[in-house]
């Protein structure tokens, strides 16, 4: 019974740490790099983006940003996903994903 108090009390403690991060006015900041790619997670507004740091050129194929999946903030280029990222874990995979559908669009034009 103590053991389950103890693991609520720091459910409760490791939520409300992780709600009071969204009020922050400056963004979390997270790095992860694989390849010819190299993807800085920030938590903005209330989700996670996975903002393209470096990648490998589109070879001569289009460039536009509905074609590539890809989101612009200001000059900088992110990871379009059609839902709220919740977790860094989950902007990692959204970026892992869309690094693999990104090579075979430039290797062999497959769209998304």
């Amino acid at each position: 019974m103590i053991e389950l108090i103890v693991v609520g009390v720091i459910t409760g403690l490791i939520a409300r740490s992780l709600s009071n991060s969204g009020a922050s006015s400056s963004p979390s900041t997270e790095w992860s790099s694989s390849g010819d790619y190299e993807f800085n997670h920030r938590y903005v507004n209330g989700n996670w983006r996975a903002y393209i740091v470096r990648q490998p050129g589109y070879r001569g194929r289009s460039e536009d940003l509905h074609d590539t999946h890809r989101y612009r903030d200001g000059r900088e280029h992110y990871v379009c996903w059609s839902e709220p990222v919740r977790s860094r874990d989950e902007s990692v995979a959204v970026a892992n994903l869309w690094k693999k559908k990104t090579g075979a669009y430039i290797r062999n034009g497959t769209r998304f």
